[in-house]
């Protein structure tokens, strides 16, 4: 197999539009030329990544986008495409299209102008393509425009990214899924998925927009532009030199539980996990469960001002917070009493609570603790013709003033990932509740929440898909520290 060619140009940071297209020549020129590649009538597809309405290095420069569609037609090209389709969250999370994205940041005119047609992969049509022994995808509906091409060119920014550690090239491809593939690929086996693409047309040629690199949270708007200087671990990511990254997770000890006002003190360290198992044999629970649960520690939970999958009947960790302790920067030492209320303001915990560090570093930390009811959950799981019925029943339901202790309502493809044993149309929607407290609380919650969805035209399947939940609801955290974790980062 012939190995690949690499050039690397580099320019003047904060470049003109001049600067870039000679860089863009150049880098080329370094290959071949733009002749190499594009012959005299070809059609030429150009894969961009403008997945959300984010300036660069989110997404590639508009002047990077034109310098290459200009070289491009300079070579002969009898017609050019650039092709893109917004990310699953960007068009259901955000409810913007991909023509949205790229009239907002100026990808269509400047495509356009430099003499490009501009497609939106969602309006293309689709091939039915079999991937080469693929190994974890076995079929693709490709893209008519990638597939039919002479010459596909690949145009990613370089970034770093939460699940492949970089994204370039071969990252640039999941692009090209459809919404359904997209979401399990990004949570499911990913790095597999995104080789099994590539076997079924690698790009001949292939631009990366380095001129500002995205480090850190990647690849959306979280992490921190480096204008092509190097860096360091890039995990941990400040923006104030003189800034301090203290571990404080040897603060781990459970100073006590007080059974009969309800309330444990622990250390910032301290587990959550821990706690609630200790409180359990007591006959309590700390009523906090955010997903992060089995790796998330006391200090951590007030400083993030964290919420749980069950805080519509237990409360937000604002609403658990009794009284804390905390160290100022200049060393004094400041706690606020442990008691369940103020009558009077202002309430200083909520100085603390969301500051994450910012203020002080808290070291100890008291929550409310709850009557634990284990074996007396009521729980029900429903189909919803759509998810707009099911964002209806679950609204009436609240505002008619029941408080389930979870409130779920999922899609098809979230649905299809988590729970195997409900079956759903495309349009269909899983909602569920559970509801805890006494026996005779949980069960008059449980009827009502029934009744009113039913009367929204739920169809209920009973508690099979539920109880999966409760039991996998965090296994993700399962990743986190394995093995097979450090050794990706470490290669």
């Amino acid at each position: 197999m012939e190995r690949p060619v690499v050039a690397l140009v580099k320019g003047p940071v904060g470049p003109s539009a001049e600067q870039i297209t000679r860089m863009v020549d150049q880098a080329v020129d370094h290959l071949g030329g733009m002749e190499r590649f594009v012959k005299p009538g070809d059609y030429v597809t150009i894969k961009g990544n403008f997945f959300a309405p984010y300036p660069p290095p989110v997404i590639v420069d508009r002047r990077v986008v034109s310098a290459l569609i200009r070289a491009v037609r300079r070579a002969g090209a009898s017609r050019v495409v650039l092709c893109e389709a917004v990310s699953v969250g960007t068009k259901l999370g955000r409810g913007q299209s991909t023509s949205f994205v790229l009239d907002e940041m100026g990808i269509r005119q400047a495509a356009q102008e430099a003499g490009a047609e501009v497609l939106c992969l969602e309006d293309d049509q689709r091939v039915t393509v079999p991937v080469p022994d693929g190994k974890s995808i076995g079929m693709v509906e490709y893209p008519k425009c990638m597939h039919d091409c002479d010459v596909l060119i690949d145009l990613p920014c370089m970034k770093t990214h939460s699940m492949t550690l970089v994204t370039l090239g071969i990252k640039n491809f999941q692009g090209i899924l459809n919404d359904g593939q997209k979401y399990y690929a990004h949570r499911d086996d990913l790095e597999q998925k995104l080789v099994d693409l590539f076997k079924i047309r690698k790009p001949d040629l292939t631009l990366i927009d380095g001129l500002i690199a995205m480090e850190g949270n990647g690849a959306g708007e979280y992490g921190i532009p480096r204008p092509g200087t190097s860096s360091g671990e890039g995990l941990l990511e400040v923006r104030e030199e003189r800034t301090i990254i203290l571990d404080a997770s040897s603060m781990n000890q459970l100073l006590n539980v007080d059974e009969e006002n309800m309330m444990a003190t622990a250390q910032c360290g301290y587990p959550l996990k821990a706690l609630e198992e200790v409180v359990n044999k007591r006959g309590l629970t700390t009523g906090h469960s955010p997903q992060s649960q089995p790796l998330a520690q006391m200090g951590g939970l007030v400083a993030t001002r964290s919420i749980g999958q069950f805080s519509t009947y237990y409360g937000a960790i604002e609403d658990m917070l009794c009284g804390l302790e905390a160290v100022m920067p200049d060393g004094r030492i400041i706690r606020i009493r442990n008691v369940p209320r103020r009558a009077c303001g202002p309430d200083l915990r909520h100085l603390f609570l969301g500051s994450e560090g910012a203020l002080a570093v808290i070291t100890e930390v008291t929550v409310r603790l709850f009557p634990y009811y284990p074996d007396d959950m009521w729980m029900g799981g429903y189909i919803m013709k759509d998810m707009a019925a099911g964002f209806k029943a679950v609204r009436d339901i609240m505002a008619a003033g029941y408080k389930p202790s979870v409130v779920r309502l999922y899609d098809k493809p979230d649905i299809d990932y988590n729970f195997g044993s409900v079956t759903l149309k495309d349009e269909e929607a899983f909602m569920f509740f559970t509801a805890e407290g006494p026996a005779e609380v949980a069960k008059a919650t449980g009827e009502g929440i029934h009744r009113m969805a039913l009367a929204h035209g739920a169809q209920y399947i009973g508690t099979k898909a539920v109880e999966h939940w409760l039991e996998h609801r965090n296994d993700v955290c399962k990743l986190v520290g394995t093995e097979e974790i450090k050794r990706r980062y470490q290669e």
